[in-house]
Order: C-alpha cells, then sequence, then structure tokens
C-alpha cells in the first residue's frame, strides 16, 4: 500500500471518529457553550463542519465532490431537525452555517487532493517479473517457455480491475526510485524480499501513467514458498503461471501483455530495456 493510500485511509477513519464526536455534541440535550464562549460559537461552528467537510474531501476515493457535499447536506439538515428531539432549538441559521462549512471544507481539500493525485500520475509505477526458483532469470538470455513460470497475482475486488491478473508492482511514491518501489510493492503484495536483476522495458497504463519493469530474484540464497504471505485488501491469491498462458489468458491486464506478449514471440528477454 503507498502512502497516499495510507494518508487516505487515516482520513477515512480519522473522519470516521471526527463524526462520532460531532454528532454527540450536536445531539447533546446542553449545547457546548462551557467548552467554546459564547461570542465565538458561530465561528467554531463553522470551522467545525468545515473540517469534516475538508477530512471528506482527502479521504473519498472515486465519488466526486458534489456526491459527498449532498450526503453531508443531508446530514447538516438532519442533525438540526434531530436537535428538536432532544430538547434544543431548531434555527435555519445552523443549518446554513453547517452547509457553508462543509462546501468550504470540501473546496479547500479539492486543489490538495489534485496535488497528491498528480504527484502520484508523474511518478507513475513499477512492476517486478520473478521467475520460480530454482529458474532465474537474465537480461538477454533465451527463455525456455516450457520450464519457465513466473509469480503473478489475482487482484482482490476492493481494488481497480477486480479479479484481474498482473505482476507484482504499485506506484512510486515521491522521493522513491523506481527499483525501490518495485521492491517494496512485491514485500507490501506477497511478503517476499527481492533482489532487482535489471530494468528490462518501459511502457504506460491506460491513463497514461509511465511503468518500468525489472527482472527480479529472490534476495534471499534459498527460496521459501511458505513465506509467501498476501495483502488481502488488495491480492486475492498468487499463481506460478508460463508466459504463453498468460498472454492467451483473458484475465491478464492488456498493458503486462503487451510486455510479455514480446518476449513470447522472440523467446528471448531483452538486451536493453524496451520502449513500448
Amino acid at each position: 500500500m503507498s502512502k497516499y493510500e495510507r494518508f487516505r485511509r487515516v482520513c477515512v477513519y480519522g473522519g470516521l471518529l471526527y463524526f462520532v464526536f460531532m454528532a454527540y455534541m450536536l445531539l447533546h440535550p446542553k449545547p457546548p457553550t462551557k467548552i467554546v464562549p459564547p461570542q465565538l460559537f458561530n465561528v467554531v461552528h463553522f470551522l467545525a463542519f468545515a473540517a469534516l467537510g475538508g477530512i471528506v474531501g482527502l479521504a473519498r476515493k472515486r465519488t466526486s465532490s458534489y456526491y459527498w457535499f449532498g450526503i453531508l447536506f443531508l446530514w447538516c439538515s438532519g442533525s438540526e431537525y434531530l436537535q428538536i428531539l432532544t430538547g434544543r432549538k431548531f434555527e435555519i441559521i445552523d443549518i446554513v452555517q453547517n452547509t457553508l462549512g462543509v462546501g468550504t471544507g470540501l473546496l479547500v481539500a479539492a486543489p490538495l487532493r489534485r496535488l497528491l493525485d498528480r504527484s502520484v500520475r508523474l511518478a507513475g509505477g513499477a512492476i517486478a517479473i520473478l521467475a520460480r526458483p530454482p529458474y532465474r532469470l537474465r537480461v538477454g538470455e533465451v527463455i525456455d517457455l516450457d520450464k519457465l513460470e513466473v509469480l503473478v497475482i489475482r487482484r482482490s475486488l476492493k481494488v481497480a480491475a477486480p479479479g484481474a491478473l498482473c505482476f507484482p508492482g504499485g506506484h512510486i511514491e515521491p522521493g522513491e526510485s523506481a527499483s525501490e518501489a518495485a521492491r517494496r510493492e512485491f514485500r507490501e503484495e506477497v511478503g517476499l524480499e527481492i533482489a532487482i536483476v535489471a530494468e528490462i522495458a518501459r511502457n504506460r497504463t491506460p491513463s497514461g501513467k509511465p511503468l518500468t519493469w525489472f527482472l527480479a530474484e529472490p534476495a534471499a540464497d534459498s527460496f521459501d514458498e511458505n513465506a509467501i504471505r498476501l495483502q488481502s485488501a488488495e491480492v486475492a491469491e498468487y499463481e506460478w503461471r508460463t508466459l504463453p498462458s498468460l498472454v492467451a489468458d483473458s484475465d491478464f491486464l492488456d498493458n503486462n501483455r503487451e510486455i510479455v506478449q514480446t518476449f513470447v514471440e522472440t523467446g528471448a528477454l531483452p538486451s536493453k530495456p524496451l520502449e513500448r
């Protein structure tokens, strides 16, 4: 999992805790006038909802800000009506303050969100191909397509392209080299430490993000398949597959197939990185 995804997940859990706290403060029979001076109550009220909107703006994944503004508006209005049941007053001005607050928070979060997304896109991604030991891959060598098996993962249903087959890999984080990212993603997704042998190819995802491909081998002298530990949130299972079987599999990601197809057609690994 990338730092960006961990940051987003912290926002999700932090937002839930903050929402529970706000619900308690809003629906408590007595308003928190002892905590907040009356002359600052309206300002704090606005800022509290702006913070909620900001956290939601950073935590959201693919749904739009308009969707979340609608959800939060319903909460802003509904909580004010619910206050009647606790003996507190219903005030239209509070709904206005709440709505302006969450709207401001979402607006402020939007450019930061775009900046984070852009940094991830520009850095690109890294992918590593690991042959099943004792087979080892070397740049420029002829491949025995009948004996060579490589490790692929099947994506979980919780991520993009659910159920698809692909090689372990993921985002390059700011300040991280492509080879460092390949090792980290391999460790996070399947629990294995790998050593990078060489860069073999470059291509792009359908969205245009650059991908750097590496040959890898186990970092340790001995390989223990029992050490494989899948990251269940992103990986459903792993398989050892031959390259021709992957090319023929409709579940294999197209940008992965593009690279493997070249190896199968030539029967050898490139002596210098391919550019596709």
